[in-house]
């Protein structure tokens, strides 16, 4: 390790350089399985895509390719800062409106012969589904949902799919990399989401830290788990995005709007212009 060495964690988007020449590889070990895409010269300069480094390695993408690759890992021996982004605060109406659904949200009613749920499989089933007369939500965990994602960092998803439950007019899957949509999971003890107008392409509403962020249910998860969502809207809600790094543990509120649905599920401006009015709606305003 240099003095120039890095080992902490730090904002996404953070600029960094390497201090002398290194290997950019694949994955975030030195095992043969991850040998290296090609070598960076000193100096490259590249942009952390997640905060914490594991075993060391930082995720990052570059400028320009490396054997074919822009999106890699280099050790933190070997990089060393180049600027730190500020955060942006989301606007006041945003936090106000962001302020208010959780308030709204305090107390659960639960949906009739709805079961509980876990954050992750094989978790403690204890998230409820619950309701009001214009919306179903629940509070969880933010997973990143990268099927479909055609970005270099979704593909670097060890679970990556290339399909999602939902598609668009033309029949294509959705692209979690660039649309915004949650995930809701499979029928789960008897019970469907379906069954209470919860399915493809309808609207929805994602809370966290006084940010707000609307899309659409556009695929289906594992049986009894919730709070999964998109690479792109967890990074309008100000989450890393990192598949194997990214996502919050807790505080994500979801409303979903049952029978409201887009006409077409890549019709991002819809999506957004009918799950603002449904917010309205549960907001009294």
């Amino acid at each position: 390790m240099t003095a120039d060495s890095i080992s902490a964690s730090y904002a996404v988007g953070t600029v960094v350089r390497t201090n002398a020449t290194a290997n950019f590889r694949p994955c975030a070990s030195t095992a043969s399985r991850c040998s290296p895409y090609g070598q960076l010269t000193s100096g490259t300069r590249a942009t952390l895509t997640a905060g914490s480094p594991s075993n060391g390695f930082y995720e990052v993408d570059l400028a320009r390719d490396v054997g074919g690759h822009t999106h890699g890992f280099i050790h933190g021996n070997l990089l060393s800062i180049v600027s730190i982004p500020s955060p942006t605060p989301p606007p006041a109406d945003m936090r106000d409106t962001a302020t208010a659904l959780v308030d709204a949200t305090q107390d659960c009613t639960p949906v009739s012969g709805s079961p509980r749920y876990a954050k992750d499989s094989g978790g403690t089933r204890n998230i409820p589904i619950c309701r009001t007369r214009t919306a179903i939500w629940f509070r969880a965990d933010l997973d990143i949902d990268c099927d479909g994602g055609s970005s270099s960092s979704c593909r670097s998803d060890p679970y990556y799919q290339s399909s999602t439950s939902a598609v668009t007019s033309t029949g294509r899957y959705l692209d979690a990399s660039t649309m915004n949509f949650a995930v809701v999971p499979l029928d789960t003890d008897g019970f469907s989401f379906s069954r209470i107008g919860v399915r493809s392409g309808t609207v929805m509403a994602a809370v966290y830290a006084g940010r707000v962020s609307y899309g659409i249910v556009g695929d289906m998860g594992p049986r009894g788990v919730v709070g999964e969502a998109s690479a792109h809207m967890a990074g309008e809600l100000g989450i890393n995005t990192s598949p194997t790094r990214g996502g919050v543990e807790s505080g994500v509120t979801y409303l979903l709007f049952p029978d409201i649905r887009v006409t077409r599920n890549e019709d991002q401006a819809e999506a957004r212009r009918l799950a603002e009015a449904a917010v309205s709606r549960f907001l009294g305003r």
